[in-house]
């Protein structure tokens, strides 16, 4: 037998006559009435809380930093998700990262020693356990002015 959890669910644990009750693909010997039940859970969501951008100052430049905050489906930060992103403006590029312990990803851009505006857009998000739902997203870029 095999569990196959809807979208937006996933399979947690069978209950009742089972060989592997943690398995998704479990086997039930057939010797006699059985009772067996897969077990699902809703997953949690999450989104795009909050992008704080900042001026770094440094020898040979500046550049920006970008503090994106991630919230899950009841207000909770989301640690260990995988954020990804791109920077553009005065500077370009891709850029990923993971959230720490209270929900964070921090991103730095490349230096640049001109004047102007540098943007950064979260391009997407995972993490075991969540659905990215892009439309609860309270922002999903930010930019900062150079001077």
């Amino acid at each position: 037998m095999v569990a196959t959890p809807d979208s937006g669910y996933e399979f947690v644990i069978w209950t009742g006559d089972v060989a592997n009750f943690k398995s998704a693909s479990t086997t039930v010997a057939m010797n006699a009435d059985k009772s067996v039940y897969a077990n699902f859970a809703q997953k949690k969501t999450m989104y795009v809380a909050d992008i704080a951008m900042s001026v770094v100052s440094s020898s040979g430049g500046k550049s920006a930093k970008a503090v994106v905050a991630l919230r899950d489906s009841f207000g909770n930060p989301v640690p260990g998700a995988i954020v990804k992103g791109a920077w553009t403006g005065l500077v370009t590029g891709g850029s990923t990262g993971t959230t720490a312990a209270g929900g964070k990803a921090i991103f730095n851009s490349n230096k640049t020693k001109k004047k102007g505006t540098i943007t950064f857009t979260v391009t997407g998000l995972s993490a075991a356990g969540y659905i990215y739902d892009p439309a609860r997203n309270v922002e999903t870029r930010d930019s900062v002015t150079i001077r």
